[in-house]
């Protein structure tokens, strides 16, 4: 499994994800990130505590096929 390290950040609170691509998704590894890295972005735009934006960030990920490797 490829694994990648990913820093995002919330209202000033900063954490760093290690994540694991399921085998398979290896060969879409760059779609599904590009995808993430949207939906991430677009989390953004809306009012959510911290808490509530991680715990969404950790939703996008899982339902893309990433392990959060804690």
């Amino acid at each position: 499994m490829e694994s990648f390290l990913l820093k995002i950040s919330h209202e000033g609170t900063i954490r760093n994800y290690k994540l694991k691509l399921l085998n398979e998704h290896k060969n879409n590894a760059n779609i599904i990130l590009e995808k993430v890295l949207h939906s991430i972005k677009k989390l953004d735009t809306d009012n959510f505590t911290t808490t509530e934006y991680f715990i969404l960030v950790e939703k996008i990920f899982t339902d893309n096929g990433l392990m959060v490797i804690k």
